[in-house]
C-alpha cells in the first residue's frame, strides 16, 4: 500500500489500488468488477434524480442508457486509460534515467 505522500506525488489516479485490472485475470480484474460494481448504480441512481427532477418521474431510458455508460466506462474505458498512462509514466521514467546516464 502507498503511504499518502507517495499517492500525493503521482497525482490523481481513476484506480488508485493498482492499475484498474488491466491484466486479464487475477486481482487486477477483481478491482475492475469492484469499481463497476459502485460505478454502475451510482450512475444509474444520478440519472434517476436528475430525471425526476426535470421531467418529474423517472425518465428510464436515461437509466437505463447512464447504466449502460457506467459499464462501458468503468469496465472497458478507464481502464484502458490507466493501462495508457502507466505506459506513458514507464516510458518518461525510462527517458530520465537514460538522461541521468549520459
Amino acid at each position: 500500500m502507498k503511504t499518502n505522500q507517495q499517492s500525493h506525488q503521482k497525482g490523481f489516479q481513476l484506480f488508485p489500488e493498482g492499475n484498474g485490472g488491466v491484466e486479464l485475470g487475477g486481482e487486477k480484474t477483481n478491482n475492475r468488477w469492484k469499481n463497476a460494481l459502485w460505478v454502475i448504480p451510482t450512475y444509474g441512481a444520478v440519472a434517476l434524480i436528475i430525471g425526476y427532477i426535470i421531467e418529474g418521474k423517472p425518465v428510464w431510458n436515461l437509466v437505463i442508457s447512464s447504466v449502460i455508460a457506467g459499464f462501458l466506462l468503468s469496465v472497458f474505458i478507464w481502464p484502458r486509460m490507466e493501462k495508457k498512462r502507466l505506459a506513458k509514466e514507464k516510458k518518461t521514467q525510462t527517458n530520465w534515467e537514460d538522461n541521468r546516464n549520459d
